[in-house]
């Protein structure tokens, strides 16, 4: 059962002022034994009624008194039988009743019961109408909120990519950096490759101009000759379509006489395959 829709159908309201049926007064009682919302909402209610009729009660006019005693002087007296042998007894007038007086209050009491009722009516209404724009707002909010988090995300890849090629740009610039072409063998005449070797900071990175995608089973590897002996940079994958940025940072090395990229098995090997040499470039 959905507790908001039954509180926010009225039934509660109709209870309060006994606008329901016997069945519907022993189901409201029932559900309120049961569910703690629904109690809680039909106190609230009784007290906001309790407090609106304070406020608004108006007492009857005070005139009014003075006039029914008034009248009650016109009035003829109805004089009881006596026997003249008797003691005249002198009648007194009998205090006038409550009747009118009661009526009044009467009709005081259901003219206020409507008007509280339509005033009940109202803020119920208003009510519903206050939760369905604060539901709608948090979900605004919440959505907005979403979008926030999205955008800082956005916004710190950004930063980080940023930040990132800033320090590529000064490596590359830097007047102790040298940039080395590899250009392609003879079974690879189109590959092409370039290495930036800072001497200074020994810090080495590739870039990948044009080389065959490799396969699932193998990697590349790119050397660095020292006094002719080959020493591993570190092995790389590449895919022709990716995304994946082409300028990577390899193995640190203070000496080169040349760089070369092998096409090695999947992980890379102790020696280059000098059969699957790609490229190469001299110092």
């Amino acid at each position: 059962m959905d507790i908001k829709e039954y509180i926010a159908s009225g039934i509660l309201e109709n209870y309060v002022f006994g606008h329901v049926s016997a069945q519907e007064m022993q189901e409201v009682e029932c559900m309120s034994h049961i569910y703690p919302e629904i109690k809680e909402e039909l106190t609230s209610i009784q007290l906001t009624i309790e407090k609106v009729a304070e406020k608004y009660a108006t007492p009857p006019p005070t005139a009014l008194k003075t006039k029914l005693f008034a009248q009650l002087k016109t009035e003829p007296q109805i004089q009881p039988a006596v026997d003249e042998k008797e003691t005249k007894i002198i009648p007194l007038s009998q205090p006038a009743s409550s009747t009118t007086l009661s009526k009044w209050y009467a009709a005081a009491g259901i003219i206020l019961l409507i008007g509280l009722g339509a005033y009940a009516f109202l803020i119920n209404g208003d009510l519903n109408q206050s939760r369905a724009e604060f539901a709608a707002t948090n979900d605004s909010l919440n959505a907005l909120k979403g979008d926030v988090n999205s955008l800082n995300d956005e916004n710190s890849v950004i930063t980080e990519q940023l930040a990132l090629f800033s320090d590529q740009m000064n490596f590359i610039r830097d007047e102790n950096t040298s940039k080395i072409n590899l250009t392609g063998t003879a079974n690879y005449t189109d590959n092409l490759a370039t290495v930036f070797w800072n001497n200074t900071t020994e810090k080495v990175m590739l870039d990948i101009k044009n080389l065959p995608a490799t396969q699932a089973d193998e990697s590349y590897q790119l050397w660095v000759l020292v006094d002719g002996v080959p020493q591993d940079m570190g092995v790389f994958d590449f895919e022709i379509n990716s995304a994946a940025p082409r300028l990577l940072q390899m193995n640190s090395t203070k000496n080169a006489d040349a760089f070369a990229i092998t096409r090695e098995p999947k992980g890379g090997s102790v020696s280059p395959t000098l059969e699957n040499l790609h490229v190469i470039g001299m110092i």
